[in-house]
């Protein structure tokens, strides 16, 4: 039987395609378009601010835009909601143009919850997506006014109340777990360093990057050098310069962020390439980082005001680093 910790972090990691905002903008969207017929007339958004201010100048995968307003358009236009976080992959320029003369012609309008109410109108008929609490978690569809899908979000005090499974366990227990745990339960994490090592690879590699070229200079033009520190920045900023200017490429996310899942998982690999880790170890040094982002996010929650990326990957990743190096949790 699968550890509880192992299936918590299973369920958690997911592939979001550019940043996780403007890709959960374009889900609603489409999902709401689905429930419409007929040419799409107009566009309407209503987010958090959270969401708002983390969407608003990141890329587009597929585009040269950025934005909720694209987002929203593209999500209109070619999204496929099927496909999640990442309904954007396959974006080219002829769906680019489209969401600008929606965009042009003021098809598209917006006024620390997760929450994305996305409306659609057509010819003759209107659909509304809700979604709240986290990116891709539909509370509530209409048509024309009809309630079609609905299902009962979590409430605030309610949410305040239950304990999450993440926060009934000590750091002392989540080494615990980690030292312990058949490796093979872990093993699904591999999938999180191909997918981000990949985007790594695509930023370094696109003439639309900086900091991930500056940095590879700056490590001798070695992806991995002797340097810990300047390996660990190239994996890392490299990969998230990648995400935020929408290469084509995901992330493999954590805690609903692709940078957290960047941010918790690259530096590790770094240390691990250049110190000859076996993968065993860096599965257990990661399945540490993310445990200990996500009991970080828990209290922050999912779009706080200050940047998660350091205060709970960043925590996570230095607690796995410590791990790798040989501390051991006080209880």
């Amino acid at each position: 039987m699968m550890h509880a910790l192992t299936e918590l972090i299973k369920s958690d990691m997911k592939p979001a395609l550019g940043v996780t905002e403007p890709g959960a903008i374009a889900f609603a969207v489409s999902t709401a378009k689905a429930h419409i017929k007929g040419t799409v007339k107009r566009v309407g958004l209503r987010l958090n601010s959270g969401m708002y201010k983390n969407a608003f100048t990141c890329g587009i995968p597929g585009t040269s835009e950025v934005g909720n307003y694209y987002a929203a358009a593209l999500g209109a236009v070619a999204a496929d909601p099927k496909k999640g976080l990442e309904c954007l992959e396959g974006i080219g320029k002829a769906e680019e143009d489209a969401a600008g003369e929606m965009i042009k012609a003021g098809m598209s309008s917006i006024t620390s919850r997760i929450f994305i109410e996305a409306t659609v109108t057509g010819e003759d008929s209107e659909a509304v997506v809700t979604i709240q609490d986290a990116h891709t978690n539909i509370t509530k569809i209409t048509e024309n006014g009809t309630v079609v899908f609905e299902k009962e979000a979590k409430a605030a005090q309610e949410s305040k109340e239950a304990t999450p499974l993440i926060h009934q366990y000590t750091l002392a227990q989540m080494v615990e777990y980690v030292n312990t745990v058949s490796a093979q339960e872990l093993d699904f994490i591999k999938e999180a360093y191909k997918v981000n090592y990949e985007l790594l690879q695509e930023g370094l590699k696109s003439p639309k990057t900086t900091y991930g070229p500056y940095l590879l200079k700056k490590n001798g033009g070695f992806l991995v050098s002797e340097d810990e520190r300047k390996t660990a920045s190239l994996f890392c900023n490299g990969a998230i310069e990648a995400r935020v200017i929408g290469l084509s490429k995901p992330a493999m996310s954590i805690t609903g962020s692709g940078a957290h899942g960047i941010i918790a998982t690259m530096p590790l690999y770094a240390v691990y390439k250049i110190n000859n880790y076996t993968d065993e170890q860096l599965l257990r040094a990661t399945a540490l980082s993310y445990l200990v982002c996500m009991y970080i996010k828990e209290y922050s929650g999912k779009l706080s005001a200050f940047c998660g990326c350091a205060i709970a990957a960043g925590t996570g990743m230095a607690c796995a680093l410590a791990w790798l190096k040989g501390a051991c949790a006080e209880t």
